[in-house]
């Protein structure tokens, strides 16, 4: 009994295996086709092409998340004017309102620049 379900699963896996490369089609191996990025397949369409599935949701979209906050969540406050901005990647940046310069450093602690 054990043999015949060993051999039973053995020709199905074969059978399979053999319908594999022809529902594939052309092959894509890497991300946009091939090396030169080109989303080009040498597949042949067959004419007329006709609808076959339509995905209809059962919910409408919405939003993972409520609307943005009204101020910077995160980023630099000015000590003269006490405006909030996005601190920008460089090591040496001004406030958007009253151009105090600071300097970026990096510590352990994760301080903040002082102007």
């Amino acid at each position: 009994m054990k043999n015949s379900i060993g051999t039973i699963t053995t020709v199905a896996a074969i059978a399979l295996a053999a319908c594999i490369p022809s529902v594939l089609g052309d092959d894509w191996p890497a991300y946009r086709h091939d090396v030169r990025r080109s989303g080009v397949s040498s597949e042949k369409f067959a004419m007329p092409l006709s609808e076959q599935w339509v995905f209809t949701p059962t919910f409408p979209p919405s939003h993972a998340w409520g609307d943005p906050q009204p101020k910077a969540v995160q980023g630099q406050k000015c000590v003269r004017c006490e405006e909030v901005f996005a601190r920008p990647p460089a090591s040496v940046y001004q406030c958007p309102k009253c151009k105090a310069e600071y300097r970026a450093f990096r510590s352990g602690a994760g301080g903040d620049p002082e102007p």
